[in-house]
């Protein structure tokens, strides 16, 4: 009988952890997939949320809370404290949808860190992941290749449900999907061609997209990338010739293929500097001064950019700043080393993957949506696996995606 009662137990947690698993599904495609031009908001995809927000709830349901959870639990009230306070107590900016959509964002992110999946389910989410920006990749060069002309100057982008996508969120979401992909094409145990061609194909729609913020990205994860072909010393030489090729033919196909504005938008240094958005930030920073210890509530830094610019910031980190202050800088802070502190040998892996998650996210909003709270749910999963287990573990191995 106890046999029985084992194997039953047994099953209803495989089928937990699918149903998570499922829920990471949904929302990794809703993230891009979804009526809204720039970032996901939980109003603009409620029902998916809901979804989704349901199966991370059953599998925790009757779940025993330890003392990791708690400490999660502390960070999760910190953060909803220090994004509500000063938002409702703001003169500049009021109460609205955003405050609701961080609020269940953070409550998801929470359940989340109450789930512990095992390697195989992350590389499951991972690799469904990589197989969107695959398709989205392709769907680009398509439009590229068919001369479609979205009306978008910085670059290629595509139309979602009648709303054509803003390339910077767009090229955003695809970057973590190269970085998995490629990372894994140079240290994972199968060797696979396939791997590095996907690889190069989203490297290449993230090109065709135009966006610096993903270009930094890509320059980030790739350096983070080179760094440890370098110092660990646990690659052939051929892999290293290959890799150096690759990248080599990857330039040299963009220059010849990509016209002149849009290189020069991505590789001239002055574009960078002569951007508009260091206007936009210098104007949003306004809302940080005003109350520096605890932030001018939610969107205040929009708030202040548009009164001289007419555009919004532009960048996540700004909004925390100006919004949560240096309490809301320092939470995150706490979470971002919590993530970082993985083991040794899967340093190099977190490393990259959070700055191909985050690194875009300097030049989009979204912090009150999906867009940032997704990346932050992957990030978790991800370092809380490594910091007792090899990352290799979960790399990109097949397709096989049953749930």
């Amino acid at each position: 009988m106890n046999e029985i009662q084992k194997i039953n137990s047994a099953e209803k947690r495989v089928l937990k952890i699918n149903m998570v698993v499922l829920s990471c599904y949904l929302l990794s495609i809703v993230d891009i997939i979804n009526r809204s031009r720039f970032s996901a908001g939980v109003g603009a995809i409620k029902y998916s949320f809901s979804l989704a927000f349901g199966f991370v709830v059953l599998y925790i349901f009757k779940q025993k809370y330890n003392v990791a959870e708690k400490k999660n639990a502390a960070l999760a009230i910190s953060l909803i404290i220090s994004a509500v306070y000063p938002t409702v107590t703001s003169s500049v900016v009021s109460w609205s949808e955003e405050g609701y959509s961080l609020i269940l964002c953070i409550i998801l992110y929470f359940l989340m860190t109450m789930v512990n999946l095992s390697s195989y389910n992350i590389c499951k989410i991972l690799s469904f992941y990589s197989i969107i920006t695959l398709c989205i990749s392709l769907w680009i060069l398509y439009d590229f290749v068919n001369g479609i002309d979205l009306g978008w100057s910085s670059g290629v982008s595509i139309t979602v449900m009648g709303n054509m996508k803003d390339p910077n969120y767009l090229a955003a979401f695809l970057v973590p999907g190269f970085t998995y992909l490629f990372y894994s094409f140079l240290f994972s145990e199968k060797k696979r061609l396939k791997t590095l061609f996907i690889s190069i194909v989203v490297f290449c729609g993230i090109f065709f997209t135009g966006s610096r913020g993903a270009f930094l990205g890509l320059v980030l994860s790739i350096g983070i990338i080179v760094s440890k072909i370098i110092f660990s010393g646990k690659i052939s030489g051929r892999k290293v010739i290959l890799f150096f090729l690759v990248m080599l033919s990857i330039l040299f196909a963009y220059e010849i293929l990509m016209n002149s504005r849009l290189a020069a938008r991505m590789l001239d240094a002055e574009s960078y500097t002569g951007n508009i958005r260091w206007v936009i930030w210098g104007k949003a920073l306004q809302a940080f001064r005003k109350h520096p210890i605890i932030g001018s509530g939610l969107q205040s830094g929009s708030a202040f950019s548009r009164s001289s610019t007419r555009f919004v910031t532009h960048n996540c980190f700004i909004d925390i700043l100006t919004g949560q202050g240096i309490i809301g800088i320092c939470l995150f802070t706490v979470s971002f080393w919590g993530i970082l502190s993985v083991k040794r040998e899967n340093r190099y892996f977190m490393l990259a993957m959070m700055a191909s998650f985050f690194t875009p996210l300097f030049f989009t909003n979204g912090y009150e949506g999906i867009t940032f709270w997704l990346p932050m749910i992957f990030c978790y999963q991800i370092s809380f696996y490594c910091k007792n287990n090899s990352c290799e573990n979960l790399l990109f191995k097949n397709w096989n995606l049953r749930i």
